[in-house]
């Protein structure tokens, strides 16, 4: 399997190959890691999307039998119970609204 991620515009940020081998109508599981610097980190005011492609290669032939890709964005969050939310390591402020109904027929 050979993972490729893409930045926001088309370009190749890094690849990595797994030999792992799958024999057919097999599933697995497999671990990959792949460092990527200078990260553009996901928020609400910058939507930065990454995607990451996994393609499985057959051996014999070096042929690509299959593709998938996956939209990601990459950030981090962490929650403290005296200071909040935190997004990307600023605080963060969750607005949005509670519309409970709890009437027969309604919600």
């Amino acid at each position: 399997v050979t993972f490729t991620l893409y930045d926001e515009d088309g370009k190749t940020i890094g690849t990595v190959t797994n030999a792992t081998s799958i024999q057919h109508s097999e599933t697995g599981e497999m671990e990959a890691h792949m460092p990527v610097e200078n990260v553009e980190l996901w928020s609400p005011a910058r939507t930065y999307l990454y995607r990451l492609s996994a393609t499985l290669v057959n051996v014999n032939s070096s042929d690509e039998t299959d593709t998938t890709n996956v939209t990601l964005g990459a950030r981090t969050t962490s929650w403290s119970a005296d200071e909040g939310f935190f997004l990307n390591g600023e605080p963060f402020k969750w607005r949005g609204f509670c519309d409970h109904n709890d009437f027969t027929g309604v919600g």
